[in-house]
């Protein structure tokens, strides 16, 4: 007796009416939520945050920035203003030549990196790639950028 072989069930037709069209862009979207990752941090250079201790980084860095957790980009770069400013890639030979040279190293384009406001002097840099802002650097001294 030959066996039946089970015929695959086809989706239905979908019509470009029914369709759910998400932008290309929707993670970079002034509403998408804000998220920190470290698996782009510096830690032996120079802005490398093995020059904190675990309770000072806790108590700097932290205590300042996990507040931006799951905020709209749109509210950060609107109401935070203050303390959080984009650095345009036209603005970017205005940092110093060595974080120039640690940008350069990666794989893909930077349109802007973004300065966290800790203290006076003190400032976590990042970079943003959709919701995700990889925290990069530790610039206890506002070296990076200068505004001269």
């Amino acid at each position: 007796m030959a066996k039946h072989r089970k015929k695959p069930k086809l989706a239905p037709k979908t019509s470009p009416s029914n369709v759910k069209k998400v932008p290309a862009s929707s993670a970079d979207s002034p509403d998408s939520a804000f998220r920190w990752d470290f698996s782009k941090i510096d830690k032996d250079g120079r802005w490398g945050v093995n020059n904190l201790t675990c309770s000072e980084f806790l108590e700097k860095v932290w205590a300042k920035i996990w507040r931006y957790e799951g905020m709209k980009w749109g509210t950060i770069l609107t109401s935070e203003r203050k303390h959080v400013h984009p650095i345009p890639k036209s603005k970017m030979n205005n940092l110093n030549k060595d974080a120039r040279k640690l940008l350069s190293q990666f794989s893909f384009e930077i349109e802007y990196l973004y300065s966290f406001r800790i203290s006076r002097k003190e400032r976590v840099w990042g970079i943003r790639d959709g919701a995700i802002c990889y925290f990069l650097w530790w610039d206890p001294n506002h070296e990076i950028f200068s505004t001269k």
